[in-house]
């Protein structure tokens, strides 16, 4: 992961390498709330046409 590249060499290294894996795990984790609520809106979408009647085209949207 991250600390592949920190040079180890820097005092404090290891927290670094720490926080840099945190912060990118953070990332990965923000992308994928991301991706449910984008999810989650087409769902409801389809749910609210569905009742009326109507189709939503099959055109997905990424963010």
């Amino acid at each position: 992961m991250a600390k592949d590249w920190v040079n180890t060499e820097f005092e404090g290294s290891s927290l670094t390498a720490f926080n840099l894996e945190r912060d990118a795990r953070f990332k990965e984790l923000e992308e994928q709330v991301r991706n449910l609520q984008i999810e989650n809106a087409y769902l409801k979408e389809l749910r609210r046409l569905g009742k009326r009647g109507k189709s939503l085209p099959i055109k997905k949207c990424r963010g």
